[in-house]
């Protein structure tokens, strides 16, 4: 799902006007936990790659990541 949001703010006397664009990627888990970790990770940036792409096509300045998964696995 992809949602827009515009924040207005008084005019600055000191320095230019600036836009900034900030993204927030929430994503589940590309494996299962009990998948290996170097495996999972590559899982996860396949996943991300194109939508961090379409981020950077859309002038976004500033981007955060978050993952979401049920369980952890540390071995």
């Amino acid at each position: 799902m992809l949602q827009a949001f515009k924040f207005n703010a008084d005019k600055e006397l000191l320095r230019e006007q600036r836009i900034v664009r900030v993204g927030l990627i929430q994503n589940s888990i590309a494996l299962p936990t009990t998948t290996p970790f170097l495996d999972q990770k590559k899982a996860i940036f396949q996943k991300l790659k194109p939508i961090i792409d379409a981020t950077g096509a859309s002038g976004v300045n500033i981007l955060s990541l978050k993952v979401s998964q049920n369980t952890i696995n540390c071995r």
